[in-house]
């Protein structure tokens, strides 16, 4: 059996009104791990990952042998971790682009509600393991 916990800067799959601060997202964490703990964490922001990366050091769980965990996000410093962190890269000049149009089509009245996408790629790292048998 595999359960999945996501979190995100402004959501948690068990408790979507968690507290935007450390205390608040260890909670979350708590609240996840409370009943059938997750064998991933899917976090959208570096700083959650890594919150959450040494939250679960704290608890004697390792990265990937117990838990898998993915980064939403690319962030320099993870070039620099072993193992490496499972993320999304994204290029994000498309989208400064995209909000510099809309902007100055909104600036002169222009009503602007085309959806834009991004190309991403996911970059499969060492943060990503089996699923523990033992749980």
């Amino acid at each position: 059996e595999i359960s999945l916990g996501l979190v995100g800067s402004e959501m948690c799959i068990r408790d979507s009104d968690w507290e935007a601060s450390r205390e608040g997202f260890e909670c979350c964490l708590d609240s996840l791990f409370d009943l059938t703990p997750p064998t991933a964490l899917i976090l959208d922001e570096p700083f959650l990952y890594n919150t959450a990366f040494h939250y679960l050091a704290r608890k004697g769980l390792r990265v990937p042998q117990d838990i898998s965990m993915v980064c939403t996000d690319t962030e320099p410093s993870f070039d620099w971790c072993r193992p490496t962190i499972a993320h999304i890269h994204w290029d994000y000049r498309p989208v400064l682009r995209r909000i510099q149009r809309w902007v100055n089509n909104v600036a002169h009245g222009n009503e602007d509600r085309r959806q834009s996408f991004v190309k991403a790629k996911f970059l499969e790292g060492g943060s990503i393991g089996p699923a523990s048998k033992k749980r």
